[in-house]
C-alpha cells in the first residue's frame, strides 16, 4: 500500500502547477505578440540551460552556447529567416571546434556535437513554429488546440502509466515511462485534438 501511495505523492504538486500555470499560458496565447513571443524565447533559453546540463554539466562553453543557439534558432526561423539561424548556429559550432582543437588538439567528445544538433532540432524548431502558428488567421484557436492536445497527451500518459503501466518504454532514458502510459496518452491526445 505504501508503494501505491508513493507512486501518487507528486500528483497534488503537479495538479497545483497545472491549475496555476495553464490559465497563465492561455492568457499569454490570447495576448499574442510580443508577450507570447517573449515567453516562447524565455522557455527556449531555459530549455537550453537544461539541455546543456544534460549534455555536459561541467562544460561552461555549452552552458552559454546552447541557450544562445536555441534563441538564434527560434527567432530567425520564426520570422522567416532560417538561413540566419543556420549560419549563426554553424558559426557557434565552428567556434567550439576551433576552441577544442586549440586546447586539446582534437575534438574530444563528438557525442556532444550530436546531442547539441539534435537539441536544436528537437527543441528549437518546434518552439520557433509556435510563433508563426499563433500569427495566422485562426492562430489563437490552433495554438489553444495545440496546447490542449499536448497537455492531454502528457497528463493521460502519466495517469495511464501509473494505473496500468507494466512495460518500460525506454528504461535507459526514463524508468517511469511505460508503453501502456504512452498508448493511453496517444489515444487521449488524439481524441482531444479531434474534439
Amino acid at each position: 500500500m505504501a508503494d501505491a501511495n508513493s507512486k501518487w505523492q507528486d500528483f497534488p504538486r503537479r495538479l497545483l502547477t497545472v491549475s496555476i500555470g495553464a490559465p497563465k499560458v492561455f492568457f499569454l496565447i490570447y495576448l499574442g505578440s510580443p508577450f507570447y513571443d517573449f515567453i516562447v524565447v524565455i522557455v527556449g533559453f531555459l530549455a537550453g540551460l537544461e539541455l546543456a546540463h544534460m549534455i555536459s554539466p561541467s562544460n561552461r562553453f555549452w552552458r552559454f552556447a546552447i541557450p544562445l543557439m536555441l534563441i538564434l534558432t527560434i527567432l530567425p526561423t520564426a520570422y522567416g529567416q532560417p538561413t540566419i539561424a543556420l549560419v549563426t548556429n554553424l558559426s557557434v559550432l565552428g567556434v567550439w571546434v576551433v576552441r577544442e582543437m586549440l586546447s586539446t588538439g582534437k575534438i574530444s567528445d563528438r557525442d556532444q556535437v550530436i546531442y547539441f544538433v539534435v537539441s536544436l532540432v528537437y527543441v528549437g524548431l518546434p518552439l520557433a513554429m509556435l510563433l508563426p502558428a499563433r500569427a495566422t488567421l485562426h492562430g489563437l484557436w490552433w495554438t489553444f488546440a495545440l496546447f490542449v492536445n499536448n497537455w492531454t497527451t502528457d497528463g493521460f500518459a502519466l495517469i495511464g502509466g501509473r494505473f496500468f503501466g507494466k512495460t518500460k518504454l525506454a528504461p535507459k532514458i526514463s524508468q517511469a515511462k511505460t508503453v501502456e502510459g504512452a498508448t493511453i496518452g496517444l489515444f487521449s491526445g488524439s481524441l482531444a485534438g479531434s474534439v
